[in-house]
């Protein structure tokens, strides 16, 4: 078991929850990841929480696409319950999704509930989960995505609203949640 990591480790963490599987484009994530890491923050970690053993090849080849890219500190949880899950979210600092085909991606709102800022490619159903929240990305340019990530950590004004959005957005999400319910 790899542990979560500790809150006090003072190391930046970026995660995303979902299966490891090729829609999710999690090597669009490291390769932002990546980029991150080189121009920004050396000591940064990603964390990528989700069950990979449906789709071993796919694993493989990430585990060999992080080897090319030289890239260190990316971590995969592999399946695991969901109060470690929450552990998880609890130790993030961004969320990060470069999925390309998304239903609904609950995890969003999850990350946002968890008041984590969250950093998605605007595909399929992404944007309309998210609406004003969160930071959209119109394109996957892993230096574009890294500068987002970045101005998350060094602008606190930012950061704030980025936080406040998503937790208005969780709230109007939950309230037409319950109203639909009624």
């Amino acid at each position: 078991a790899l542990g979560i990591p500790s809150v006090r480790d003072e190391r930046t963490n970026i995660i995303f929850t979902g299966r490891i599987a090729p829609n999710k484009k999690q090597e669009d994530i490291i390769a932002a990841f990546a980029a991150y890491k080189r121009h920004y923050d050396a000591n940064a970690r990603l964390i990528l929480v989700g069950s990979y053993d449906a789709m071993p090849r796919y694993y493989e080849q990430l585990l060999q696409y992080i080897e090319q890219l030289e890239v260190q500190d990316v971590i995969f949880t592999g399946h695991i319950p969901f109060d470690e899950i929450l552990a998880y979210y609890h130790v993030a600092d961004a969320f990060v999704c470069m999925s390309e085909h998304e239903g609904f991606c609950i995890p969003l709102i999850e990350a946002m509930s968890c008041r984590i800022p969250v950093v998605a490619y605007s595909a399929t159903a992404v944007p309309d989960t998210m609406g004003d929240a969160g930071i959209l990305l119109e394109t996957k340019d892993a230096k574009y995505a890294c500068d987002k990530i970045d101005k998350l950590f060094k602008d606190e004004q930012y950061r704030s609203t980025i936080i406040d959005g998503q937790m208005k957005h969780v709230d109007e999400f939950i309230k037409d949640d319950y109203e639909k319910k009624l």
